[in-house]
């Protein structure tokens, strides 16, 4: 036993740090808000000669309208029209904290 507690003491430090790290995304599994928001628009992004295309959502808060480009894109065209709804959910306290979910298609 005694030759594995530094491995074990490492792993506990390991454990805790990574929590700490993430607990705002961990959170967001159980505590989150949802609003409503509609994609507005299609940014248009060339990348090694692919064109990548980046939803630009909207969507009403308390303070004004938020509106974002978000993480995830297409390649070739666009998968959803403009004014496709979809659900954005955010963090209760970090709101740039936040998950677009799309549409089934």
């Amino acid at each position: 036993m005694d030759n594995y507690l530094p491995v074990i003491i490492l792993v506990i430090a390991i454990a805790i740090f990574l929590l700490y790290r993430f607990k705002d995304e961990i959170t967001m599994k159980f505590q989150y808000e949802d609003f409503d928001g509609t994609i507005d628009n299609w940014a248009v992004a060339h990348v090694k000669g692919e064109k990548q295309f980046h939803p630009m959502i909207s969507y009403p808060m308390d303070d004004g309208t938020v509106r974002f480009r978000a993480e995830e894109f297409c390649i070739g065209e666009p998968m959803y029209p403009v004014g496709t709804s979809v659900v954005i959910r955010t963090h209760p306290r970090k709101k740039a904290l936040r998950k677009v979910i799309y549409p089934k298609r």
